[in-house]
């Protein structure tokens, strides 16, 4: 199967609750990309495994993996959208408030809130503002 497969069954596997198949099904598309050396299709999968982490409250494996992708997009930020690196920015801001990191979220949330007002996405802005205002409280 190719990445695309793959992230694909991953996408149905997650919707239908399979979470361990969609795991795996990322990690293949992961081991294949990192010798295909598609830096950008790599950072994306991996935030996706990040962000399922995440979902299940592995917050360990979560900040790896979205560390590791937002590194990725930063390397390679001016071939990557504005709007990828703002939501890896997002999904490691997420994984911050959940290991705690108040500062660095914060710090994430006003450079998101940056990036997707640059983009004009509505939704991302709301979040970021939202996430700012009840860290601050």
């Amino acid at each position: 199967m190719t990445p695309a497969e793959l992230k694909a069954d991953a996408d149905r596997a997650r919707h239908e609750g399979r979470l361990d198949v969609a795991e795996e099904s990322l990690r293949q598309a992961i081991a294949i990309l990192r010798t295909q050396g598609d830096s950008l299709a790599l950072a994306h999968t991996i935030r996706h495994l990040g962000d399922l982490h995440r979902h299940t409250g592995n917050v360990a494996q979560a900040t790896s993996c979205c560390a590791e992708a937002l590194n990725l997009y930063r390397r390679f930020e001016g071939m990557a959208a504005q709007l990828d690196v703002a939501n890896a920015i997002r999904s490691m801001a997420l994984v911050s408030e959940m290991s705690g990191d108040t500062d660095r979220a914060r710090a994430l949330w006003q450079e998101a809130k940056t990036l997707y007002s640059s983009c004009r996405v509505d939704s991302g802005i709301a979040e970021s503002t939202s996430r700012l205002a009840s860290l601050s409280s």
